[in-house]
């Protein structure tokens, strides 16, 4: 139903009904206490089934593995089939396929609709792992990841939405232990890749390890120099945005109210100074490192 007005539209427009909908369901929710189970959601206890005791994680682990395997081998599947042929001829050329004879509307109605079937086999699998689910899966911030992270892998590739879930939900454990602002550079992250590597980091890895192929020792040593630009880049910033953070933050205004002095900042394992020009001048050095190596391989890709 859902996709039936939703595929009257493409591109831009395609995305903003698929949220307005989500973001429907997302108000109605609650207050729909029967269905949706209100504000608290739905919730149940994992009861052992067969061979299986679900109260093990052990086992919930086995089970989502087992569907996951299976929902990748159909999708795989599905890709090598000629409705699957037509899904990718939809995607790359929308307008030639009324002159070939097909039905478009009704074409995108059942890719939706495909689609709806496998996330529909994610939620089961999240709301047994979690033993509930409630409104909050409707969310924009839900959908949203789920773009960010096919963007960030590749979606011209099988794995690459894939990847892209796997690095970004393991960068989303790692870093928001460390630092409060692990969105914002999970924004940056999205961001560079979209600059540099449009077709997701799977692509850009498989682009590479085919320029090494063909020119060797030169497409190498650019990568590592472009390797280098990040990693330059990307202490710079981390730098500069975890001192402006502990600046502005209130426990840290308020220490400073009481004692009168400015403490030091640890960042990297190391107390930085906020009254010292040193502390300021070592992100724009790294910065301007980054943008010198940058440099430095555009010469080279332009000789090569």
């Amino acid at each position: 139903m859902f996709g039936f007005f939703a595929t009257m539209r493409s591109g831009v427009y395609f995305s903003m009904v698929t949220l307005a909908i989500a973001e429907l369901l997302y108000t109605l929710a609650p207050n729909l206490q029967g269905v949706f189970g209100g504000e608290t959601g739905i919730s149940s206890f994992r009861q052992p089934f067969a061979l299986w005791n679900f109260g093990s994680e052990q086992h919930v682990y086995t089970l989502v593995l087992i569907w996951t395997v299976l929902s990748a081998g159909l999708l795989w599947a599905y890709t090598r089939s000629l409705f699957g042929r037509l899904t990718i001829a939809l995607r790359e050329n929308e307008k030639r396929l009324p002159a070939l004879g097909y039905n478009v509307h009704a074409t995108k109605i059942l890719v939706f609709a495909v689609s709806g079937m496998f996330s529909g086999v994610a939620g089961a699998l999240l709301a047994v792992s979690n033993e509930s689910a409630n409104y909050v899966l409707f969310q924009l911030s839900m959908s949203s990841s789920v773009v960010l992270t096919t963007f960030i892998g590749g979606s011209t590739l099988f794995l690459g939405p894939a990847i892209g879930g796997f690095l970004m939900s393991l960068f989303g454990h790692v870093v928001s232990d460390l630092t409060r602002s692990w969105l914002l550079y999970q924004g940056v992250i999205f961001i560079v890749v979209m600059l540099k590597a449009p077709n997701g980091i799977a692509q850009w890895s498989l682009d590479w390890v085919d320029a090494i192929g063909r020119d060797g020792w030169r497409a190498a040593g650019r990568l590592v120099l472009q390797v280098l630009t990040l990693a330059f880049a990307a202490l710079g910033i981390v730098l500069l945005c975890e001192l402006c953070a502990t600046l502005f933050a209130r426990d840290y205004a308020a220490e400073v109210e009481r004692t009168g002095v400015w403490p030091a900042i640890s960042v990297f394992n190391r107390a930085w100074l906020p009254t010292s020009p040193t502390t300021w001048l070592m992100p724009l050095a790294l910065v301007g490192a980054a943008a010198a190596v940058h440099w430095s391989t555009r010469r080279l890709k332009v000789r090569a």
